[in-house]
């Protein structure tokens, strides 16, 4: 089955072929490439009401008889009348290293409307029994469709308001694995961001003001698609098991780095670099109690501030300390101090040579160790 054929087997199966919509702004030739080649999604909330003259079916049939024709370019080209929203969609992509030409364009949710407040009332209009089922059919869309047929490093969500519906709050709600973590809190620039697992694939989404009104920072962007990195790094060191042999051995997978008997690099289904380390086990400690992990991240010159970290899953959470350099011995009471003000973590200690928590959630103890790695 071809792209076209799963997109309005699709369609058809969630009941959004005959609503007024376009799933994808961007040429169908991008939806034709291959998945690799898709690193990057755009998502707004929904679609003016410019495109009633089309259905969600009838403007896949279009894209697929006119794969080359581009609604954002035609919009940066004076079709939308303003060409802000469509210049910035262009270049935002650009900005951040990707490509315009294989960068998806499209709406968490697929039927128009005059604004976002009016489709509460249209969804009931056109047949759905509130706004929520119309989101949860076109986050299935999302999920099925334009995820699967992609590899995202990354999805911008240019609506993100979180005191209604907007891009942002409805990925949020049905993806998230994370915290919020808020890089810009101006009210113009604000930008914040968070990992979603999609397709059972861990992705950063960063989520701005409207590009229509608000012109991105590309620094606060940059900076919120790296926090999420490196929580997606840290979830792996944190959850994943590795495989080991009979003897006990660490079994890298294939294109690893192997680091030494106990440890290697890789990359996970997001093409993110992992460390994976031997889980380990102390005899008479409160290690026996759980999973224990340690990671000589300086001696694999892995960081260049912090030598070892200590994580253990006990039944009231996860225990984490992280011894630094020498050099940085001086600084620990600032940095713990940052730490309090910055995370939600409840308990914080600092010792001669590392900093501690106890008792964290996952979510914290993620937030907690991402927040020292980025120190």
């Amino acid at each position: 089955m071809n792209i076209y054929k799963r997109i309005h087997t699709e369609l058809n199966r969630l009941g959004l072929d005959n609503l007024n919509s376009r799933p994808y702004d961007c040429a169908h030739s991008v939806i034709e490439q291959p998945r690799i080649n898709k690193k990057l999604i755009v998502v707004g909330f929904n679609g003016s009401d410019a495109d009633l003259v089309w259905t969600n079916k009838k403007a896949i049939l279009h894209g697929e008889n006119n794969p080359n024709i581009s609604n954002v370019i035609h919009g940066a080209n004076g079709g939308w009348l303003s060409t802000t929203l469509p210049k910035r969609l262009l270049d935002l992509s650009e900005e951040l290293g990707f490509v315009a030409d294989s960068t998806i364009y499209t709406n968490a949710v697929l039927l128009c409307s005059e604004n976002a407040h009016a489709i509460k009332k249209k969804a009931k209009a056109v047949g759905f029994c509130g706004v929520n089922e119309l989101i949860e059919k076109s986050l299935d869309f999302f999920e099925n469709i334009t995820v699967k047929e992609s590899m995202p490093d990354l999805i911008v969500a240019y609506s993100n308001s979180m005191n209604d519906i907007s891009a942002a709050s409805v990925l949020f709600e049905r993806f998230s694995v994370t915290d919020m973590s808020i890089t810009n809190h101006s009210n113009y620039y604000k930008t914040f961001s968070f990992t979603a697992e999609i397709d059972s694939r861990k992705i950063p989404v960063v989520c701005i003001r409207h590009l229509s009104r608000f012109k991105p920072c590309l620094n606060s962007i940059k900076s919120a698609w790296e926090i999420q990195k490196k929580k997606n790094m840290v979830h792996d060191l944190l959850i994943e098991a590795p495989l080991t042999n009979e003897e006990n051995k660490m079994i890298p997978s294939e294109n690893s780095k192997v680091l030494d008997e106990n440890a290697f690099l890789t990359k996970d289904k997001s093409g993110f670099e992992v460390f994976i380390a031997l889980l380990g086990r102390k005899e008479d400690s409160v290690f026996q109690k759980g999973k224990a992990r340690s990671f000589h991240l300086g001696k694999y010159n892995l960081h260049s501030k912090i030598n070892y970290v200590d994580i253990v899953e006990n039944k009231t959470g996860f225990n984490i300390q992280i011894y630094f350099n020498k050099s940085m011995e001086s600084m620990l009471d600032t940095i713990a101090t940052a730490a309090k003000n910055s995370t939600s973590v409840g308990y914080i200690n600092n010792n001669r040579d590392y900093i501690s928590s106890k008792n964290c959630t996952e979510k914290t103890a993620l937030e907690f160790l991402a927040f020292m790695l980025d120190y």
